[in-house]
């Protein structure tokens, strides 16, 4: 079955779930670039990763070949150094509501990566037994990380931590790896499991134990990559090798996310309390970033950004990563003032975007 096909059928049902063809007031947002760290290079930029409720953000300098260098917290146009990581090439993937900061870094004279979590009161290292580099992915508001190990006979396997105790997330029956991508407050665990034939289905883990979201008719492959604390995933379901679909599993039932005209492809990225979602959609013209209000609307975010705001008329957005509960979104872009250092393998910036209440 082809991919339009299905697409058409798709986004009938689609809109009636999220009853589609009322009249939406679309929200607005400012713009505010996340630029200027003191230690940057001319070949480098801040590269966010996180966003939490506060309007902090977690991330690394980085150059276009993803060298990462000097992790950060940014908050209100301030660069805060995590200086307690004894590595200025580690990386800062997650962020919480209370400020505490996961990522990666590579001990003094070890040749494995770490994992840590960082606290006000000090840097916590996640110690295990596999003689393996772990990469902590997701942390939520209790302090649970999730993340992944490499296993010494191949493969990768996930895991939960808290407290230093950590649990196994087990893989999917014929699973020869998994990855681990997003985390809620009730210690639910979203990502994918990868099998030997190239497949990958979208899972989510409950004390540990898997459970596969299913297939839209005619996918071959889904990916997990945000859940909320209602329980409810986001992610993309890929139909062949060059169009994905966003999607949405709640309770059991799994539904395409509607998409605008002109998207020929679409992925979830994230979710927030409220439902409202975030990913990008490819067109003719390159990626769009893209937000799903509550009812399934989907929006290119170029187009809603506040008509006076003075970066308007120069950014173009092309990815939605994250959205917090505010409905602040961490998105990426370019912007036409600025000339890239490599043309080819463009860095473009990191973007806060806040809504017009």
């Amino acid at each position: 079955m082809k991919f339009r096909n299905v697409s058409t059928a798709m986004l009938a049902a689609s809109a009636l779930l999220f009853g589609m063809g009322a009249v939406h007031a679309q929200q607005r947002y400012t713009i505010t670039a996340i630029v200027g760290h003191p230690q940057a290079l001319p070949d480098q930029r801040p590269l966010a990763h996180d966003l939490n409720d506060k309007g902090e953000v977690a991330g690394e300098l980085s150059t276009f070949q993803f060298d990462p260098r000097h992790p950060f917290l940014w908050r209100a146009g301030e660069f805060i150094e995590l200086t307690a990581i004894p590595d200025p090439r580690a990386s800062a993937i997650g962020i919480n509501s209370k400020s505490e900061v996961i990522g990666s870094f590579r001990p003094p004279g070890e040749p494995l990566f770490t994992s840590f979590l960082l606290r006000r009161n000090g840097l916590t290292t996640l110690e295990f037994v596999s003689g393996e580099s772990e990469r902590a992915s997701a942390v939520n508001d209790r302090g649970q990380v999730a993340g992944t190990i490499p296993l010494a006979g191949g493969g990768i396997t996930g895991f939960l931590w808290r407290r230093g105790h950590v649990m196994s997330l087990e893989p999917l029956p014929g699973a020869t790896s998994v990855g681990v991508v997003g985390l809620n407050n009730h210690g639910v665990v979203v990502g994918s499991a990868f099998f030997d034939t190239g497949q990958q289905l979208a899972v989510i883990w409950k004390d540990g134990q898997p459970l596969d979201l299913g297939l839209l008719p005619g996918a071959e492959s889904a990916n997990g990559m945000a859940i909320n604390d209602h329980g409810q995933v986001v992610g993309h379901m890929r139909f062949d090798t060059t169009r994905d679909r966003a999607f949405i599993w709640q309770r059991g039932n799994i539904n395409a996310l509607p998409d605008f005209e002109g998207a020929l492809s679409t992925q979830a990225w994230d979710i927030n309390r409220r439902g409202e979602i975030v990913g990008y959609s490819r067109t003719d013209t390159g990626l769009v970033a893209t937000f799903w209000d509550k009812d399934g609307v989907a929006v290119n975010l170029n187009d809603a950004i506040s008509s006076d705001d003075p970066s308007r008329p120069f950014v173009t957005l092309g990815t939605a990563t994250r959205i917090n509960n505010r409905g602040q979104i961490l998105a990426g872009g370019t912007d036409s003032r600025v000339p890239e250092p490599h043309p080819e393998f463009p860095l473009g910036f990191s973007y806060l975007l806040t809504p017009v209440r």
